[in-house]
Order: structure tokens, then sequence, then C-alpha cells
């Protein structure tokens, strides 16, 4: 019968699985977790890999990482001086290390991780270095999104509220500090709501990008523009005294917008 073929199989894959050595699960468990694992010793500064064809078949450079020239060739200066720092290090503990770095491939630049652990000698001085490398790419490209996201506005690309409010609170701080005036401008769109109701919310979305590129067009380098309750922010980190006062020729010619002169009214809103 096919099922009973089939449990036969797995039956026999698990026996030849309880026979096999500690090494071969080891392989086995790499390809599991997409890693290869390397042995670095030191005094003949040869670095032997396993796992490497099968787990990271994409990478074949890995098999050619035989010494540490080679590898501190393929690491880059940061990742590598970490793992130089280790080494030099005179320690009779063992030391766990965990180091990401952006590397060249034949296609493209990827992101990998090692993890290993630095194993002394008599004397304290690093023996060897053992441990896996991984390919974090998709990771690290997820985390990079999610880091975006949690500071940006995701229509404009400016501040989001929360991150606004952090930076303003530090440029308010500072300027106290040293005694000088910063400024916190407000700009709103009017009849937004009647665009978003004759041309729809996509076109809507296109004036409010629109009008936050121009106004971080006409802002300094040192200035910062983020968006709050759906209107752009800018804020001036520094303010002289002839800039304490809008410029209103300048507005109209930053933004493409109307001008419209303000109109004070008698109680501000927020005034108490």
């Amino acid at each position: 019968m096919p099922g009973k073929s089939v449990k036969h199989a797995f039956k026999d894959r698990l026996e030849a699985l309880g026979r096999s050595t500690d090494a071969e699960r080891l392989r086995l468990a790499l390809i599991g977790a997409k890693a290869s694992a390397f042995d670095w010793t030191i005094d003949d500064d040869q670095i032997h890999w396993d796992g490497g064809p099968a787990a990271l078949r994409h990478h074949p450079e890995l098999e050619r990482l035989t010494s540490g020239d080679a590898l501190q060739a393929w690491l880059g200066p940061h990742a590598m001086g970490r793992l130089l720092g280790l080494i030099d290090e005179v320690s009779p503990a063992d030391s766990s290390f965990t180091v990401e770095f952006e590397a060249s491939t034949k296609a493209s630049r990827e992101w990998f991780e090692i993890s290993g652990v630095r194993t002394p000698g008599f004397n304290g001085r690093a023996e060897r270095v053992t441990g896996v490398v991984r390919e974090i790419t998709q990771q690290k490209q997820a985390f990079t999104r999610l880091s975006y996201l949690a500071t940006r506005d995701e229509l404009t690309g400016h501040l989001n509220r929360t991150r606004l409010r952090e930076e303003l609170s530090r440029v308010i701080l500072r300027a106290t500090g040293e005694g000088r005036a910063c400024a916190f401008v407000v700009a709103a769109i009017d009849d937004l709501a009647v665009i978003n109701e004759t041309y729809g919310f996509d076109v809507a979305d296109e004036v409010i990008v629109a009008t936050g590129q121009r106004l971080a067009q006409a802002l300094r380098t040192s200035d910062v523009i983020g968006r709050t309750a759906g209107k752009p922010a800018p804020a001036r980190k520094r303010c002289s005294a002839p800039r304490k006062r809008w410029n209103r020729p300048r507005a109209p010619a930053a933004t493409g917008l109307p001008y419209t002169p303000f109109r004070r009214s008698a109680n501000p809103r927020g005034a108490s």
C-alpha cells in the first residue's frame, strides 16, 4: 500500500538519522538553519568551513575564505576590527560575540551575521574562533523598514508626530540652554476636504506630498519638518533676529500656493 511504503520510508530515515554521527547531525542542522559553520585556528591562520555549499549555496565565496586575510577582505574593516579585538584580548574565559556586516557578492551587497565563541589557550590569548555565518539580508531590510515607519510619516517621508515631538523637545531644550530663539510653524492646507470630495483621496494625498516637499525645500538643512494631525509642521532650530518674522513674499514662491495674509483672532486657540 502507498501509505505503508511512505511510513516505512519515514521510519528508515529516522533509523538512519539515529545511526549518523554527531558531525552528520550537525550538518543537517546547519542546512536547516541556512547557516555555515567555521573553525579558525589562530596559530596557523587556517579557517575550515562546514555546511557552506548546502546552506548558503548562493555564496560560494565562503569556501574560499581559508585565512584571516581572506576573511578580513570579505568582512570589511569595522567587523574585522571587532574580531581582531577579541583575538588580541588576553582573558582565560571563553567569550561569545555577534557581528553584523554588509558584504559584496557576485550579484549584490548583502547582510550577514557571524555568531561565535573565542576559545583561549593557556596564556589567555585566543587559540581558536568557532562560530556560524548566516545571511540576514531580508531580516535587515525588514528591520530597516520598521525603523523607518516608526519615525517617519509614510505618505510624505517627513518625521511622524511622535518623532517630531521628540525633536522639538530636543530643539527647545538646546535653544534654552544656549539662550537663543527657535520657532515652530504649523502649515495647513485650506479646503483639503473639498479636494477629497471633488477629486478623490489620491489627488488629496498628492497635494499633501507636494506641499510638504515645497515646504522642505524652503527650509535650511539644519531645520526639521514633520507631519502631525495631517499638517506639515516645519521647525527652525536656530532663528536670528531678522528671521524671527516670516518673510511673507518668500512663502508663495517656495510653496507655489496662493498667498493669504495671516489673520489674528481675538482669542487664539490654545490661549488661556
